[in-house]
């Protein structure tokens, strides 16, 4: 199915360019079931939008198919109930970066063993395999006994125009709260957080952290947004970050945050998530962040890692892989040569 978006003539009629329905046929030739994709309007209102109730990634279009833009992939609708399946359901065979994983879970081992913050970032172009790294990463941390807890989410295309856009996400993933807006969603977050920190600390900590999450909230919902944001809000919401996943446990087998294409994370968000890096929870956190260096500065991590484009064997067997039952010579051999 693909659809084109277009204006009304004079005479009441579309107006069709030829070009645009020849680049709406290729992008639902390349989408894989129940992920279409789109090209451009990820940063309008329509985008935006869109990025509030699904996943969005930006995915690399082939060699020589580069005319529509910007494509964006719909991974399915936004839900943090199951924070890990987006890392946990990539697909294909994992090939390559031998390197790059031991060193992650090693850096795991280290928070684990220290009982300190860690952070890794995975830098890279569109399609470099940024993804799909951690998605190993996180398969394996799975495997150990007892796994860590995984918090993961993933700025979209549009989470730059929308203030503590990214922080409201990872705290609701942290939560395990569905990621809804509006005054009852707001509400009842309010209520949830609440009831999480008013065991272990003074009515008075709690209502400032309830009152940080709640103005947050509140711009990303794009209320207030014609007046400044208040001073001090991101490191007082990084703050009840720190406070509520100190109160929701991992301490003994460690969490993971997973937070990919931060390079598409609004300011507020980005204070937010250096405020995290830097703190000393004295429990086993590990940061595994992704993202491009053709955006704003991006955090600074522990770790860093710069992957580039597979070579030689490993570009084979990547091609081999992905093409499956038609990985025949010839078609092996044209992809190589594009």
């Amino acid at each position: 199915l693909a659809g084109v978006m277009c204006q009304l003539g004079a005479d009441g009629q579309a107006a069709l360019d030829d070009a645009a329905l020849e680049d709406a046929r290729w992008l639902a030739r390349q989408a894989q079931p129940d992920r279409p994709m789109f090209a451009g309007a990820s940063g309008k209102a329509s985008g935006r939008l869109a990025s509030s109730l699904y996943a969005l990634r930006d995915v690399a279009p082939a060699a020589g198919d580069a005319r529509v833009g910007t494509v964006v992939e719909v991974l399915g609708p936004r839900n943090a109930s199951d924070p890990e399946r987006a890392v946990a359901s990539r697909r294909g065979k994992f090939v390559g970066r031998s390197r790059e994983l031991a060193d992650l879970l090693a850096g795991f081992e280290r928070c684990v063993g220290e009982h300190r913050t860690g952070s890794a970032l995975i830098t890279g172009d569109v399609g470099a395999g940024k993804s799909r790294l951690v998605a190993e990463a996180v398969a394996r941390l799975g495997a150990r006994v007892p796994p860590p807890v995984v918090v993961s989410i993933a700025a979209g295309p549009a989470s730059r125009l929308t203030p503590f856009a990214v922080a409201m996400d990872l705290l609701e993933s942290l939560l395990g709260l569905p990621n809804t807006r509006g005054r009852d969603a707001r509400a009842h977050l309010s209520d949830v957080v609440r009831h999480a920190l008013s065991t272990r600390h003074a009515p008075s900590v709690t209502n400032d952290y309830v009152d940080a999450i709640s103005r947050a909230a509140e711009l990303r919902d794009g209320l207030g947004l014609e007046e400044s944001p208040p001073i001090g809000l991101p490191p007082r919401l990084a703050a009840a970050v720190s406070a509520l996943a100190q109160d929701t446990g991992a301490h003994h087998h460690g969490r993971v945050w997973v937070i990919e294409d931060v390079h598409q994370c609004d300011g507020p968000s980005a204070e937010v998530l250096r405020a995290l890096l830097r703190r000393k929870s004295g429990a086993a956190e590990y940061f595994l962040l992704t993202g491009r260096l053709d955006g704003p500065p991006l955090p600074v991590a522990e770790q860093t890692f710069a992957l580039g484009d597979l070579v030689g064997k490993e570009l084979r067997e990547l091609i081999i892989d992905r093409l499956g039952s038609g990985a025949s010579p010839v078609n092996v051999a044209a992809v190589l040569s594009r």
